[in-house]
């Protein structure tokens, strides 16, 4: 027999209501709450590595840099549209409307964001910081942010914009094809 405070003995002790205060149920929360953009970053990465080691298999096979960075840069761009169509948006529109949005979007975010930011920084560190590859790192890293902002605002506005509505969750499945 248990007695708690009020002297009333008997039962099981009692327990704390769940307030979803204990660290399992606030990390539960934040990733059910921010799953789409969790997919993204997992895609981000994984686009990455694979546009890294396509690079390198391509130059190893003794294909010129410059013509190995398009290719793996452009199996990336299609690596980087089917993974987050399926995978983090979970878009069930035609992929037909889809493809010509998301290049537009891709190759803005690459070649006109980026350069710009970088610029930008690049312009205003250069006066405070003499070191060329710290102010270069530090504008490629303020433009990567930059373009990776950019590409989930308008991924997630504008070319993948049929997601089931049962998917905020995060735990739908994605579409058959």
């Amino acid at each position: 027999m248990s007695s708690d405070d009020s002297g009333v003995t008997g039962g099981p002790p009692a327990q704390a209501a769940d307030t979803g205060a204990e660290p399992q149920g606030i990390l539960r929360r934040l990733l059910v709450r921010h799953a789409e953009k969790l997919r993204f970053g997992l895609v981000g990465v994984a686009n990455t590595a694979l546009d890294f080691a396509l690079l390198f298999v391509f130059v190893a096979l003794g294909v010129n840099q410059y013509v190995a960075n398009y290719l793996s840069t452009s199996l990336s761009i299609v690596f980087s549209f089917v993974m987050n169509r399926r995978f983090t948006f979970r878009s069930e529109g035609s992929k037909r409307r889809e493809i010509v949005p998301f290049i537009l979007v891709t190759l803005t975010g690459l070649w006109v964001l980026q350069p710009v930011l970088i610029w930008l920084v690049t312009t205003g560190l250069r006066p405070m910081v003499p070191q060329d590859y710290i102010v270069l790192f530090a504008g490629k890293l303020v433009a990567t942010v930059g373009s990776l902002t950019w590409n989930y605002l308008l991924y997630s506005r504008v070319v993948f914009t049929r997601r089931p509505k049962a998917d905020a969750d995060g735990a739908g499945e994605p579409p058959a094809e």
